[in-house]
């Protein structure tokens, strides 16, 4: 008899033994057991951060000035009067090097400096009678020059003024004001050049007599037609010696 048989025959034997007709017998089942169930999560707690205590800022002491040390008061010491020695050698090497060049020992005068410079105010000083010259080549210039040189030799004081500077620098207010100021000679072409200047044009229709200012105004020809017509210089001239004698 094998191992399985007697195992089959003392199981059958137990059963007879230990059990009687019509009871049931659990066998256990082929299917798979069911799963464990899952663990249980404890439900966690909130738990808050811990408090951090900012540290307030400390109000920053006052510095106490230290007092200032009294400086003493600065004197200015006078210049040291100049050596004549030291003089006399910078002229001896001035000399060698630059014979050409002149040693003065005082300031040379400044009249001379002093006329170029109110040469301008010279020139645009109103005489009794004006000529005003408005960029007129060198032979117009000249023409003008002559007028003006025969009028202060045998009427009265005359000149001749470049009126393009006195309208560049708006100065005919000042200069029209002028007591001394009696006639202005000017070409009618030439007149309508000074825009500024024909603000204070002005006519009297009763008696058809222009002005300049206070000034009374002549008109004449362009030197241009002087040239032309020679003849003309002759009427100019009688013109001039009625016109300023009135």
């Amino acid at each position: 008899m094998n191992d399985y048989q007697k195992l089959v025959r003392d199981t059958a034997r137990f059963i007879k033994e230990n059990y009687a007709p019509g009871d049931s017998l659990l066998v256990p089942s082929r299917a798979s057991a069911p799963p464990p169930p899952a663990p249980v999560q404890k439900k966690q707690t909130y738990t808050p951060p811990p408090k951090v205590e900012i540290p307030l800022p400390q109000a920053t002491p006052k510095k106490v000035e230290e007092p200032q040390p009294t400086r003493e008061p600065l004197h200015l010491q006078p210049l040291e009067a100049p050596l004549v020695e030291k003089a006399e050698a910078l002229r001896e090497l001035l000399t060698k090097i630059a014979p050409d060049f002149a040693l003065r020992e005082t300031p040379p005068d400044d009249t001379g400096a002093q006329r170029i410079r109110n040469h301008w105010k010279e020139e645009t000083q109103a005489a009794a009678v004006v000529l005003l010259s408005f960029g007129e080549t060198e032979k117009e210039l000249l023409f003008y020059k002559n007028i003006a040189q025969a009028i202060n030799q045998s009427l009265m004081p005359a000149k001749l003024v470049d009126g393009r500077r006195l309208e560049k620098e708006k100065k005919w207010d000042s200069f029209l004001e002028s007591s001394q100021l009696k006639w202005i000679l000017v070409s009618q072409d030439q007149l309508k050049k000074g825009m500024d200047l024909l603000r204070h044009y002005r006519e009297n229709p009763a008696t058809s007599e222009k002005f300049l200012g206070q000034a009374s105004l002549l008109l004449i020809a362009p030197p241009a037609t002087y040239f032309k017509q020679p003849g003309l210089k002759r009427t100019l001239w009688e013109t001039l010696c009625t016109r300023l004698s009135s």
